[in-house]
């Protein structure tokens, strides 16, 4: 009796390792379905705080897209490439629209309107591809995504890819109240203000 115990000790903590140590996909199209296709229509997914995953395949005929909600409190900080598989030298792509659950217009070669995107392979592995999407063309975006809707397209260049991509989330600091900077604003000016009366000893 105290053998079969001791043993459903050892399984329920090995149990419970595991699961800690479990990987969150917020997608994955080995174990789901397949991304959408279609731009008006994009497969919504929403961000949890932490490390999550996603897993996708693509090919030159194959689109992926989704809508990302970044929920209140919360900012994405990377999209890390951990995995990608594909013939040597190919590169998929991977952009986003901000303030949007749907793609402007329908993917192609000539993308009438602005998107943040990168491009990455198995030279990327263990790259961050969000600061060099921000960095593309967006001028009020910098470091994290806020809170908010975002339109991601993925895309394969040449041949069929296999690929996982990190999302790293976390809290947002909190946005000061509008009263709250007043009065500290006032408190700095009082203070540098007194400061500036003091007479000087010599």
């Amino acid at each position: 009796m105290k053998f079969l115990l001791t043993l459903s000790l050892i399984l329920g903590t090995f149990a419970l390792l595991i699961h800690a140590h479990a990987q969150v996909f917020i997608h994955s199209e080995a174990s789901s379905h397949d991304l959408s296709d279609t731009h008006t229509a994009p497969t919504p997914l929403a961000l949890p705080l932490g490390t999550s995953f996603l897993e996708f395949t693509v090919n030159p005929f194959d689109l992926d897209l989704f809508s990302l909600d970044v929920p209140a409190g919360l900012q994405l900080d990377a999209v890390i490439v951990r995995s990608y598989s594909s013939t040597p030298g190919n590169l998929s792509f991977i952009g986003f629209q901000e303030n949007r659950t749907t793609l402007s217009s329908p993917p192609s070669s000539i993308f009438p309107d602005p998107i943040q995107y990168a491009l990455f392979g198995t030279v990327s592995l263990s790259d961050d591809l969000l600061p060099h999407m921000i960095g593309r063309t967006h001028a009020t975006l910098s470091g994290s995504l806020p809170a908010g809707k975002y339109a991601f397209w993925i895309n394969e260049t040449r041949d069929l890819a296999n690929a996982v991509l990190e999302f790293q989330s976390s809290e947002a600091p909190p946005i000061p109240e509008p009263q709250t900077s007043f009065y500290l604003g006032s408190a700095l000016l009082f203070t540098f203000r007194r400061s500036r009366r003091r007479p000087s000893r010599h």
